[in-house]
């Protein structure tokens, strides 16, 4: 539980971060809320911008805390809460296979428990990644029941239960339906009446109420895979991953009830349950939680990115600080900010100072490649201002993984955060470890555009018998691009580029014809990366595809036999 701290040191005002959140404001009709809140202190808090993309609904209006509005993967916190308090019912065993209370599950693997889906480290796959590979969005009429339907029927593990943290929505998915089967209840009902209610947080639901919130919500907007900036309307339903709309004034209520709640007590403020696993690994993430700190103090939070809605939340135990971050621009991360404002926080009250990281080894930066697999990563370097001073950073993505990095001697550097990397120089480059994978060698990226004797052995059709689904490689624009699905049915023209021979790399960034990819543009979308193996027959000729991308490994495609004009003409 928090320790007391004294109350003759009050919050430095949030004024003072107007020109760090001021310079943040790219997107016009779009603002952050900052809330920060400590012990029993009224919490303070400065809005910057606008609540919609037509101004006049300003963020530092009177009554910006009771907007509604999407805190998205912040939901996997509540979800896990719920959990628990099942758990210690006696209810729900952490430790048993949770097909024990998802019988369909068993197909998958029997050896999934429920406290490896709170930890994230079931080892299933993300569903929202390889329902995709069969050419179904949300746009394409995917429901909630269908991407079940996906988990249960045509998921495999990626890696053994327990070996790996991977961050993704099928666990938390799962586990509002562990919570379901447990009460007999929906998710949304159990929640109110046993989560939010007796936190007092009487404008916070599960999805099913969103067309009553929508009139009052913060405006939502998505960027689209060629630049342009719309407003967003979802059509949300009740899933355990992500779909919680709650206030700043609830989110307030909320951390005021932890830090009195007995099981927030032993799960989230000490936090001491994720700090290893059975195995003695070290977990960076737990109970819908990410493991931090702020000037050097221990530290938890979560962050939660929609299409639009961005949002995050920081609480210091130690010091008994609340810090929260809403924003409607699609660009910020609100882990990362909350963060920074909370940095700020204790540096304001003499509890602790942030330090920049150690340089990033010489020869580590740039894009590094798998010539077997075509797999790409990329680490990066980087100075970020924060309200505190200048920080460096070390990042390592791969897909929509991204993983912090830090220097473990010239030769060797392992991850900080969720994703565990070990990364190692080699005479040939590099060679990266997965959690208990074996490390995979990489050398230097030389990426190149698709050849016409490339495409033309490429062209055609290709159908995942296991998924059903079919996906084209066509020229669009002069550029060769993997798109999905029969038609114009989904709209998903992704660009190829070359990473190693017969290997290919897909994404929904815009890419120029000279460049590989603009790292450093918003609207590049990781979780939209795809890697493309050629495979061949004894001849040599392509007979197929093996498609991969973060969370949905090795899926083949057989290639069709081409088909005549008057067929191409109905596609």
């Amino acid at each position: 539980m928090p320790v007391e701290t004294a109350r003759t040191v009050s919050l430095p005002p949030l004024a003072e971060l107007d020109g760090y959140f001021e310079a943040k404001l790219g997107v016009p009709g779009t603002g952050i809320l900052a809330v920060v809140q400590r012990g029993d202190e009224p919490a303070v808090w400065r809005g910057w911008g606008d609540r919609q993309i037509h101004p006049g609904q300003h963020w530092r209006d009177p009554d910006a805390l009771t907007v509604p509005f999407w805190i998205a993967s912040i939901s996997k916190h509540f979800t896990a809460y719920a959990t628990l308090q099942l758990a210690e019912k006696g209810l729900i065993d952490l430790d048993a296979p949770a097909c024990t209370y998802l019988p369909r599950l068993a197909r998958v693997s029997e050896a999934v428990t429920v406290r490896h889906l709170l930890d994230s480290r079931s080892g299933l796959q993300h569903d929202e990644h390889f329902v995709l590979l069969c050419g179904s969005t949300p746009e394409a009429g995917l429901t909630f029941r269908r991407r079940l339907d996906f988990i249960y029927d045509k998921s495999h593990l990626d890696v053994p239960p327990g070996s790996q943290t991977f961050y993704q929505a099928t666990d938390f998915t799962l586990l509002g339906e562990v919570v379901e089967a447990v009460t007999g209840m929906s998710l949304d009902d159990y929640a109110r009446e046993a989560v939010f209610a007796p936190a007092g947080m009487g404008d916070s639901f599960y999805g099913l109420h969103y067309g009553e919130a929508y009139p009052r919500m913060a405006g939502t907007y998505r960027m689209s895979h060629y630049g342009a900036l719309h407003q967003y309307h979802n059509n949300m339903e009740v899933l355990g991953d992500g779909s919680v709309v709650s206030t700043a004034a609830d989110m307030i209520a909320w951390h005021q009830h932890i830090r009195r709640d007995a099981l927030a007590g032993r799960w989230f403020e000490q936090f001491g349950a994720f700090r290893e696993d059975k195995d003695g690994h070290g977990l960076m993430y737990g109970c819908g939680t990410n493991r931090l700190t702020v000037g050097g103090t221990p530290a938890y939070g979560k962050g939660g990115h929609s299409y639009a809605h961005t949002s995050g939340f920081v609480r210091v135990p130690e010091h008994d600080l609340f810090v929260l971050l809403f924003s409607n621009q699609p660009f910020l991360g609100g882990l990362g900010l909350a963060n920074d404002v909370a940095a700020w926080a204790c540096e304001g009250i003499g509890a602790g100072r942030g330090v920049a990281g150690a340089a990033l080894p010489e020869g580590f930066a740039g894009l590094w490649v798998n010539e077997e697999t075509g797999y790409l990563v990329e680490i990066a370097s980087e100075e970020r201002d924060r309200p505190t001073g200048r920080t460096r950073t070390h990042s390592l993505r791969f897909g929509a993984a991204t993983a912090s990095l830090h220097a473990a001697g010239e030769d060797r550097m392992t991850s900080w955060g969720l994703y565990e990397y070990e990364v190692r120089r080699t005479p040939e480059g590099l060679a990266i470890a997965f959690g208990d994978n074996p490390a995979m060698a990489f050398s230097r990226c030389r990426p190149a555009a698709v050849t016409a004797g490339e495409f033309a052995a490429l062209e055609g059709r290709y159908l995942c018998p296991v998924l059903d689904g079919l996906v084209r490689i066509r020229l669009d624009d002069g550029r060769a691009v993997l798109q999905w699905g029969p038609g114009h049915a989904v709209a998903q023209v992704l660009p190829l580029h070359q990473t190693a021979r017969d290997c290919y790399m897909a994404t929904w960034t815009p890419l120029d014809r000279g460049t590989f990819n603009d790292a450093q543009s918003p609207r590049y979308a990781g979780a939209q990366t795809y890697y493309v193996k050629v495979l061949r027959d004894a001849d040599g000729a392509v007979a197929g595809l093996s498609i991969s991308n973060c969370h949905a490994r090795d899926y083949r495609y057989e290639k069709l036999p081409a088909f005549g004009e008057a067929a191409r003409a109905q596609e």
